[in-house]
């Protein structure tokens, strides 16, 4: 009697583990990231006043997800994504403009080239819907728990001219895939496939210590510039 029951339930989970298997599947992204600049940054020559409300593009970006097809055209997805941007922000011996209540002012030349760098990583988890068969559409979104640093250095990120800001954030992320499904014998192999994202993770306010001079430090008080925006990429599902 014990035998029949270690066979059956055996059995049991095995067939569990095969239909669990056979709707699991693992997905690469990497992509491209902009956003729209809100006039963050004391005004430059790479960022002038008049680029507030310029798409700039914001580095790349690479992660992977676990997919779990829950029914036949929904997704349970959760994953994870690295990304890092480096864009030229003054060049040696220029002066920065701003403006505070107390009027507009304007900075010694600068020092040094400089870059503004930062790296986030993120955890997410969300739903999607999958329609097609030979032209797959998937639309989901769900939420984000990211990670962000950000600093202003020379062009290799070796040196620093300001303490780097980081912190911990909550967001949110909408997504469309348009995906080809590749198949020999009926069976699907993978699918290649082009993504638009909208991303967010909550970055405010931020405070950079020693920016660019010691003793002198920047405030902003909205969303910290490149941590959210669109991506655009290429993922491979299998």
């Amino acid at each position: 009697m014990g035998s029949i029951s270690f066979v059956l339930s055996t059995a049991v989970a095995g067939f569990l583990l095969a239909q669990t298997a056979s709707r699991s599947h693992f997905r690469l992204n990497g992509y491209l990231r902009s956003e729209l600049y809100a006039g963050q940054f004391p005004a430059s020559s790479y960022f002038p006043s008049i680029a507030s409300g310029d798409m700039r593009g914001t580095g790349w970006g690479f992660g992977g997800d676990y997919i779990f097809q829950t029914t036949e055209h929904l997704r349970l997805e959760g994953g994870f994504a690295l990304e890092r941007w480096k864009v030229p922000y003054a060049r040696a011996g220029e002066s920065l403009e701003g403006f505070t209540y107390l009027g507009g002012w304007t900075s010694p030349p600068v020092p040094y080239e400089t870059y503004y760098q930062g790296s986030l990583v993120k955890l997410r988890v969300g739903l999607a819907g999958n329609f097609g068969e030979k032209v797959e559409t998937a639309m989901g979104g769900g939420l984000n728990i990211g990670s962000y640093s950000a600093f202003w250095g020379s062009s290799t990120g070796t040196t620093r001219y300001s303490e780097p800001a980081s912190g911990i954030g909550l967001g949110y992320y909408l997504r469309l895939d348009v995906g080809f499904p590749i198949s020999s014998n009926g069976i699907r192999i993978f699918t290649p496939s082009f993504f638009l994202a909208l991303d967010y993770v909550s970055a405010r306010p931020t405070e950079f210590k020693d920016f660019l001079w010691v003793g002198v430090n920047h405030r902003i008080e909205q969303q910290l510039f490149g941590i959210g925006g669109y991506r655009v990429g290429i993922a491979f599902l299998l």
